[in-house]
């Protein structure tokens, strides 16, 4: 088994208590789920994404401008990561970032600047 840093950067060995950073892999998990919504017909990646959320999602700088699954699969919807990305259990909700009345809106970081527009420019988030 392999070691990993504790609290303390001292080295212990990795066991099954240990929380590990999904990161990455995460984004390759969901594509495939979603792409087999797609393949089953229940999603449509050119759709407005705010009918899966259950609340609307725009860009403020784009307000007229829907954002689909295709431009969050495709790192092209305007998202953007802003230097904050994790919300601490209990701390909120992934629509907090995008709710200018919300402690996570951060200014409106979490958007691309008003030049670039939903659908066209990318941007890894």
């Amino acid at each position: 088994m392999g070691l990993v840093g504790d609290r303390n950067g001292r080295p212990t060995r990795l066991n099954h208590n240990h929380k590990m950073r999904v990161a990455s892999i995460s984004k390759l998990v969901v594509a495939i789920g979603v792409m087999r919504l797609v393949e089953q017909e229940e999603v449509d990646l050119d759709a407005d994404v705010s009918g899966y959320l259950g609340w609307t999602l725009r860009n403020p700088n784009h307000p007229e401008q829907i954002i689909t699954l295709r431009q969050l699969l495709s790192h092209t919807s305007s998202v953007r990561d802003a230097g904050k990305y994790f919300i601490a259990a209990g701390q909120g909700e992934l629509r907090d970032f995008f709710d200018p009345d919300s402690k996570l809106w951060s200014n409106g970081a979490h958007w691309a600047p008003e030049a670039e527009t939903p659908g066209v420019y990318f941007e890894y988030a």
